[in-house]
């Protein structure tokens, strides 16, 4: 699990990259945001001719202090990766360790 990064004209944003279950949104537990059809309708197409999706997935989640404060504990150290693109956008990516992963998790099942 990652704590991921977005910098921009003075503006930062995070946000916690980790694999997630198909049986999640298939179940409800989380859902997915409402796109036009004509969208949903292309990517799916897509997605049927590779086999398979290569984008990722952006979850959102209600905020929550414990989530909050371990992001804010893994962003002290120096970034495992980072980079700016040619948009004026610095991404910075840290890796969390196995204790602050299964934290992040139980926070996510209560």
């Amino acid at each position: 699990m990652y704590v991921y990064s977005q910098s921009m004209y003075g503006h930062k944003q995070y946000g916690i990259m980790a694999l997630s279950s198909i049986e999640d949104y298939e179940n409800n537990t989380i859902r997915h945001e409402i796109i036009q059809n004509d969208i949903e309708e292309d990517k799916a197409k897509i997605n049927k001719i590779q086999n398979t999706y290569f984008e990722p997935v952006i979850l959102a989640y209600n905020p929550d202090s414990n989530i909050d404060k371990i992001i804010a504990d893994v962003i002290k150290s120096v970034p495992y990766s980072w980079f700016d693109t040619p948009d004026h956008v610095t991404h910075a990516l840290w890796k969390m360790t196995k204790e602050d992963s299964d934290a992040v998790v139980k926070h996510f099942e209560e």
